[in-house]
């Protein structure tokens, strides 16, 4: 209706349809079908124990290494080539420059976690359910006979970081490792999108969260606090849970001084924009 305030939610609802495209969901199908794939050709190599190694396993390597990547792909590429392209100065005739940037910036974290954390969680859903289930993979457990029931729960509760979750039930550990991925692609995204705000080269300020996130964990004094096991920490020797949140912390501090610059320079950004 003519003169009535559209709600926020429509609007990034709109953006976000507007994103999913046929290309796109496709890509997104491939990215999803890979860690099967993997898995289906590699694990014959591997001596996995039980159904959380192939959950670790699934989401080793490339999954780990590409993580930031995918995190900026959602979202920002698309983003970065309509402010390469001045499109953005249509788009403010509608609306105020402001929301419009609340709009894309809230459909970019919609659209980034959920990226992230599905494909996590149905990896969770194949190696806890499916595969055991039907036994297309043959379990070698890490033991030399027997083993009780609790004592198979308490070796698995301290394999990995994360893993402390088990002892809340199977799911509750699933449901916790996808939404922390996707949490954090969603900051990682945020990152992206804030720096296409301040750096006009856009292959520069989308590089920046991948060389953070790979060259920067290498320049980590202690192991712990590397970005990429922040991120997968289910994949690493079990630490305590809140060594994850420091990396995290860092990106999300990172974060805060870009708004509050944007916020500061809001004049200078609007003239780059």
């Amino acid at each position: 209706m003519v003169g009535q305030k559209v709600p926020h939610a429509y609007n990034v609802s709109v953006e976000i349809r507007r994103m999913l495209t046929p290309v796109r969901l496709i890509l997104y199908v491939l990215f999803c079908a890979y860690p099967f794939v993997y898995l289906a050709f590699a694990h014959s190599a591997y001596s996995l124990s039980d159904w959380i190694d192939v959950f670790t396993f699934m989401l080793d390597v490339i999954p780990m290494v590409g993580f930031a990547i995918a995190a900026v792909a959602v979202y920002d590429v698309a983003f970065s080539e309509t402010l390469n392209h001045r499109f953005l100065i249509y788009e403010r005739i509608r609306m105020p420059l402001g929301k419009l940037l609340r709009i894309k910036l809230t459909a970019n974290v919609v659209l980034s976690f959920a990226a992230l954390a599905v494909p996590v969680l149905l990896c969770f859903i194949a190696a806890y359910i499916i595969i055991p289930h039907y036994g297309w993979i043959e379990f070698f457990p890490n033991t030399f006979g027997p083993v009780d029931e609790a004592a198979r729960t308490q070796e698995q509760a301290g394999r990995h970081t994360m893993n402390q979750l088990l002892v809340y039930g199977e799911w509750v550990y699933g449901v916790a490792c996808a939404g922390w991925v996707g949490l954090n692609a969603a900051l990682y995204a945020t990152f992206g999108f804030l720096l296409l705000l301040v750096i006009q080269r856009s292959f520069i300020a989308l590089s920046i969260p991948f060389l953070l996130y790979m060259v920067g964990s290498f320049l980590m004094p202690d192991r712990r606090f590397y970005f990429f096991d922040s991120v997968f920490p289910f994949n690493a020797v079990q630490q305590p849970m809140w060594v994850m949140f420091v990396p995290f912390g860092f990106i999300l501090l990172c974060c805060a001084a870009l708004t509050l610059y944007i916020y500061s320079f809001k004049e200078k950004v609007n003239r780059l924009l």
